[in-house]
């Protein structure tokens, strides 16, 4: 009676997974940015979902003092590339999913300035 359940199994799609393309951390406005793209990708690559934590940490503090941000490009298996751009001290869920396409960045949300406060994010999920 395992038959019924192996084959539901095997019908199953499988979730794409993400691939980081590009990740660069920093301030474009002044020419100070560092690449983020080994740390992103360590975390997100080959992965359904993950959840990346914006800070120094993830290449150092390319404009010391100054509010910064990560520009993250990412495919979801054969979908076109698409990039997400998120604030220092943000917290950004990346997801695919089976069923559909990944959604565009949602616009973002919380305090006019990043530095400010966490904001918790879905880009890719409707």
């Amino acid at each position: 009676m395992r038959l019924p359940v192996l084959l539901a199994l095997l019908a199953a799609a499988p979730q794409p997974q993400l691939r980081v393309l590009d990740a660069v951390y920093g301030n474009p406005e002044r020419g100070r940015m560092c690449d983020a793209t080994l740390p992103v990708a360590g975390q997100c690559d080959d992965r359904s979902t993950c959840v990346i934590a914006v800070s120094n940490g993830m290449c150092g503090d390319p404009d010391y003092g100054v509010p910064k941000r990560l520009f993250i490009t990412f495919k979801c298996g054969r979908y076109p590339a698409q990039t997400v751009t998120v604030g220092e001290a943000t917290v950004v869920r990346l997801a695919c999913d089976a069923a559909r396409p990944p959604a565009p960045p949602a616009p973002p949300s919380g305090p006019a300035n990043p530095a400010e406060g966490a904001a918790f994010r879905t880009p890719s999920l409707p």
